[in-house]
């Protein structure tokens, strides 16, 4: 017999959904205008700035710091963290914010008691 086994695909190599169509609503002026966020950064993805940081050496961190508005500052880790830092908060304005505005349903009084007795 010359069966053939199906190949398993990898879990790497599998996705997750949920189905849910996310909705964007844009939050800041830029985003109005319809900025993406790579203009300031190359990418909004942070793992990827944090190994673009890696590549940089000192003056090109630094460099990199004074085009943000940053003060340079001679300790390179620091200098580092305050990046990614500065980076976070320029990269969460662009992710969108799941509405959840879902109906709950209404929980009987029953539970309700249940659920009070353990405070």
């Amino acid at each position: 017999m010359t069966a053939k086994k199906k190949a398993r695909k990898k879990l790497t190599e599998m996705s997750q959904t949920h189905a849910k169509v996310e909705k964007f609503k844009p939050t800041t002026l830029d985003q109005i205008w319809g900025t993406d966020g790579l203009s300031r950064y190359t990418t909004t993805n942070y793992e990827e700035y944090k190994e673009q940081l890696r590549g940089m050496d000192k003056s090109k961190m630094q460099q990199h710091a004074i085009e943000l508005g940053l003060v340079p500052i001679d300790n390179t880790a620091v200098l580092s963290e305050r990046l990614l830092t500065e980076f976070r908060l320029f990269a969460a304005q662009y992710i969108s914010v799941p509405d959840n505005t879902e109906k709950r349903e209404k929980v009987s009084k029953e539970v309700l008691k249940i659920l009070r007795e353990g405070a």
